[in-house]
């Protein structure tokens, strides 16, 4: 049951049995009994000597025997106890391992960096919102920025007092303190830089010339005429039929006619040898004509 990998296949991390390190770590559980179990505490050779060497079928938790109260000479066997572990969060922080505790420092500074900017932006925003002087409560309207008469009203040495108006005062509008409805913090929105268009150059375009159709005109021009020193070449007829058919010839020489070849016989005809008989009873003429046929009537 010798693994060629040089570590025990039963060897994992407390939260995941399929990964484990390449050095002797606390995290280290032993699944050889199905479930995790943490490592014996001895020296801290104990991880190397067994889990994570060939030697690890040696281990007794490898091979189920159980851990004897004395052991070899060198290796002093001591089980942690079940709630020997520590209670809280420093006691959480110290079972994680270091990769994992650095992870977890980085989350919880970059966490409390990012409140601490949104705190510092709300705190002036508000404050650049609430103008000197002004009443901080929500409920009342902001101050008007008029100056009333009778503030600069003077009197004269007349009976009746008249109102002199003095001129108004001009407030001139600071870019960080600007009076707002209400104290609630509103957001600012971005200025838009003005953006210059620059006209495109015109492209000339040169017009296009048609040049114009010419429709040439026919001429006419004058019938051939020959000269006078040349000579009309006679044509030749084409030969016709003769005026006075010429009688057929009729031929002098007659004609054959068809002789049938004459076969002579070559057997010599034979001659009759019976005598013919003469009759010797004397025919009996008729008594009676016959009689003539009727016609009948149709």
């Amino acid at each position: 049951m010798v693994e060629s990998t040089g570590h025990c296949p039963y060897l994992g991390l407390k939260q995941n049995q399929a990964i484990r390190f390449a050095s002797p770590t606390p995290e280290h559980r032993c699944y050889a009994a199905g479930q995790a179990q943490e490592i014996p505490l001895v020296q801290p050779d104990y991880q190397t000597a067994f889990c994570l060497s060939s030697d690890h079928v040696k281990c007794p938790l490898y091979t189920g025997s159980g851990l004897s109260s004395t052991s070899g000479p060198g290796h002093s066997l001591t089980m942690a106890p079940a709630g020997a572990t520590s209670i809280g969060m420093r006691g959480w922080l110290n079972d994680l391992p270091a990769r994992e505790r650095m992870i977890y420092a980085f989350l919880v500074t970059a966490l409390a960096i990012v409140v601490a900017f949104y705190a510092f932006a709300s705190v002036g925003l508000i404050w650049g919102n609430v103008t000197p002087g002004s009443d901080p409560s929500p409920g009342l309207p902001p101050a008007s920025a008029t100056v009333p008469i009778e503030a600069t009203a003077t009197a004269t040495a007349t009976a009746r007092p008249t109102l002199t108006p003095s001129p108004r005062p001009t407030l001139t509008p600071t870019p960080s303190r600007t009076p707002l409805p209400s104290a609630t913090p509103t957001e600012i929105l971005p200025t838009i830089e003005s953006v210059t268009v620059t006209p495109a150059p015109t492209i000339y375009v040169p017009p296009v010339i048609v040049p114009p159709i010419i429709i040439p005109t026919p001429t006419f021009l004058p019938d051939p005429t020959t000269p006078p020193d040349l000579e009309p070449i006679p044509t030749e007829e084409a030969p016709g039929w003769p005026d006075d058919p010429t009688p057929p010839v009729e031929p002098t020489i007659p004609p054959e006619e068809p002789t049938i070849p004459v076969v002579e016989p070559t057997a010599v005809p034979v001659e009759p040898t019976a005598v013919p008989v003469e009759p010797t009873a004397v025919p009996v003429e008729p008594t009676a004509p016959p009689e003539a046929p009727t016609a009948l009537a149709p």
